[in-house]
């Protein structure tokens, strides 16, 4: 929803209702506008780190590969959320600018891998119930 609705606003009359879908991720982002993509010249409703954040989760949901271990889906997760540290440290200590490919990129590595470790997770839960003998 936050990819699509600001192609929704630039293009149909949403009025009140676009305000209120945008109002809903209020409670998720800063929405700090120097940190925001705008698409079809409209903001998105979050920032570019949550915009990969919400797409990764989404793309590993959708794809939901490759299905790691429980140990490997948390070494992947570690991993992950480092390399976002890393950039969110270096933007903060003003070592670069905003760059939105790197908030972008780390945000979708980082959704990506929680997303297949959450389906893994659960696929795991699955096997493990049909394998126990009740």
């Amino acid at each position: 929803m936050a990819w699509l609705l600001p192609l929704l606003r630039s293009t149909l009359p949403l009025g009140e209702i676009g305000r209120f879908l945008d109002g809903m991720f209020i409670m998720v982002c800063h929405r700090m506008p120097e940190r925001t993509f705008a698409l079809a010249g409209v903001a998105m409703p979050v920032c570019s780190r949550c915009a990969g954040l919400l797409g990764g989760l989404a793309l590993g949901a959708w794809i939901a590969r490759p299905l790691p271990t429980r140990k490997t889906s948390w070494v992947l997760l570690g991993v992950a959320l480092l390399l976002m540290m890393a950039d969110i440290i270096t933007q903060d200590m003003g070592l670069h600018s905003v760059w939105h490919s790197s908030r972008l990129l780390t945000g979708l590595v980082v959704g990506y891998v929680a997303s297949i470790a959450l389906v893994a997770a659960m696929q795991g839960n699955k096997n493990q119930a049909a394998a126990s003998p009740d």
